[in-house]
């Protein structure tokens, strides 16, 4: 009887290690937001903004505002030995009119006008996003690459740029997330198994890491 129990239980466990595990992880953003300012000299300097894309125009002071963001996702959650079955951008914007792109930056250098350049120089992710005020979602193989190779490094740092930049109503806030959803190896997990073969305080079967 004892034998039959043991085998069932590692057969049960076998069977559960057979099946792949699916998960989604939600991995929010650490936002950074930046301007180039133009006056009516047509002096430039950079500054941070309360702005994500797009450009505006300050008619009483004659200054023109260009926005740019970077988003960084770590992705420290995620592990090399994962299958990254597929990646979700979440985001949102004010309620305007226009389109932006995304661009898979290397590196935040903190000097605002060279993380301003990046941000619309880097490779091209993603392009034609519509501006949405309400929750808008979609999938891109190239940005479920880009997940997939960052994974390492352990964080993914996206750039984003108003397509209109001449249009001066074209500022905008801009929020993006991303689930990440993947499928693992069940082996992952610890499993125990109690039972009463070895008196009142029984035993343990266990199997995983």
């Amino acid at each position: 009887m004892k034998i039959k129990l043991i085998l069932f239980t590692l057969f049960l466990l076998g069977a559960i290690n057979a099946q792949k595990i699916q998960e989604t992880y939600t991995i929010p953003a650490t936002l950074y937001t930046y301007a180039q300012v133009k006056d009516s000299n047509n002096t430039t300097t950079w500054q941070y903004s309360s702005y994500a894309i797009g450009k505006q125009y300050d008619s009483y002071n004659k200054t023109t505002y260009a926005y740019r963001s970077a988003f960084l996702f770590d992705l420290r959650v995620l592990k090399t030995n994962w299958d990254i079955k597929n990646v979700l951008v979440k985001y949102y914007t004010d309620y305007k009119t226009g389109t932006f792109k995304l661009t898979k930056m290397t590196s935040i250098s903190n000097t605002i006008s060279t993380d301003w350049a990046a941000a619309g120089n880097s490779n091209s992710l993603k392009t034609g996003i519509s501006y949405a005020s309400t929750t808008t979602t979609f999938s891109d193989q190239s940005i479920t690459n880009a997940v997939k190779n960052s994974i390492a490094a352990t964080s993914l740092i996206l750039g984003a740029v108003c397509e209109q930049d001449t249009v001066k109503d074209s500022f905008s806030s801009l929020s993006i997330s991303i689930e990440v959803q993947i499928e693992r190896d069940p082996s992952e997990i610890f499993y125990s198994v109690r039972n009463d073969l070895r008196g009142s305080e029984g035993g343990n079967v266990g199997l995983g890491e």
